[in-house]
């Protein structure tokens, strides 16, 4: 095979990158890059879809921290770190960091949580149905 034949021809994305000076795709953050991530998401409430289906919202606190929610009333506090090339959470409920890679896009966020687990890969939600509503603590008799 000759250079420049096959499934994929690098040329335009090479041009793009040498004339405008930056990728015309989104790359995945770096570590250098939380500083990016923190001023994108800090004071936002950010709506998730997996597959087209709402999966859940995070609002995004000062000092890195976060309150997750399912929409069902419940939210979780947590805050988040940067470990490498990826944002790792850790909540309240769940003392085992959750690690994921992000994207920032034309179209928003886009995250995949990394390790051995299975594969899942969340979409920023452009216009969500409802509001993020913690109910607070249950209080039981």
């Amino acid at each position: 095979m000759r250079h420049g034949e096959g499934m994929f021809n690098s040329a335009p994305l090479r041009f793009c990158a040498v004339i405008l000076g930056f990728s015309c795709v989104a790359a995945p953050l770096s570590a250098a890059d939380a500083e990016q991530f923190d001023s994108y998401t800090r004071g936002r409430t950010i709506h998730f879809d997996f597959l087209g289906q709402h999966y859940g919202a995070e609002r995004y606190l000062p000092g890195q921290r976060v309150q997750w929610s399912f929409l069902d009333g419940r939210c979780v506090e947590g805050e988040w770190y940067a470990q490498g090339d990826e944002i790792c959470f850790v909540y309240e409920d769940r003392p085992e960091a959750q690690c994921w890679s992000y994207e920032i896009g034309s179209e928003g966020l886009s995250v995949t949580i990394t390790g051995d687990g299975p594969a899942l890969t969340l979409t920023e939600q452009p216009d969500p149905p409802k509001d993020m509503v913690c109910l607070g603590p249950e209080v039981g008799v």
